[in-house]
């Protein structure tokens, strides 16, 4: 008797801590694994600037500062976008790439290119999409291409997963995956990137 209690003490102790691990807010992912809407599709009630700005002492720190320094802050606020974030971890690889120590010494023409880069108009939800679409960026010379990457079941976090990626000239696409997707916020749709966005040479 006693050790059938603490299998399952054991058993619920283990499901906790899968069910914490997937949050929304840890953001780890934010798709179910046949990409339907599930507990970690909740609509959030502020905007993406919001988000991002609650979360800036924690994992997007870098995130809130690029935006601010780059005067983008009304791009977060206004319209309706499907906006592609970074975590820390994500903009401290760029600082690294390219020999800046904080995100202060990145021209503001660059991160303002980059952010808008990472910005379309419209919502797209993971959920829209079912075959490969390629999609305006906010800059004009810039488009994004969409879509989902489908494995097999075993591999339940990237089943079906969100991956986004710039166009370059030769039609080249450099692949990235969302760690979270369909963060549905009063003005679109959020997405956080498991890496920047580039373009292949």
């Amino acid at each position: 008797m006693k050790h059938s209690s603490l299998i399952i003490l054991s058993l619920c102790i283990f499901l906790a801590a899968m069910l914490s691990s997937c949050s929304l807010f840890g953001l780890s992912y934010a798709y179910s694994y046949h990409n339907e809407p599930g507990e970690d599709f909740r609509k959030l009630n502020y905007d993406a600037y919001e988000f991002i700005k609650q979360h800036s002492t924690g994992e997007f720190a870098l995130m809130y500062e690029a935006i601010n320094r780059a005067g983008m802050e009304s791009y977060y606020h206004d319209s309706v976008y499907t906006f592609f974030i970074h975590k820390d971890v994500v903009w401290d690889k760029f600082l690294s790439d390219y020999h800046y120590s904080s995100i202060s010494e990145v021209p503001v023409q660059t991160l303002r290119n980059y952010l808008l880069r990472s910005i379309i108009p419209g919502k797209y939800l993971s959920s829209d999409i079912s075959a490969p679409i390629f999609v305006q960026t906010l800059d004009p010379n810039v488009t994004m291409r969409l879509y989902k990457t489908i494995v097999a079941a075993t591999s339940s976090q990237n089943l079906n997963a969100l991956r986004a990626g710039w166009t370059n000239a030769n039609g080249k696409i450099n692949q990235v995956g969302c760690t979270t997707s369909n963060l549905e916020c009063t003005n679109g749709v959020i997405h956080v990137m498991g890496a920047r966005f580039t373009f292949m040479s």
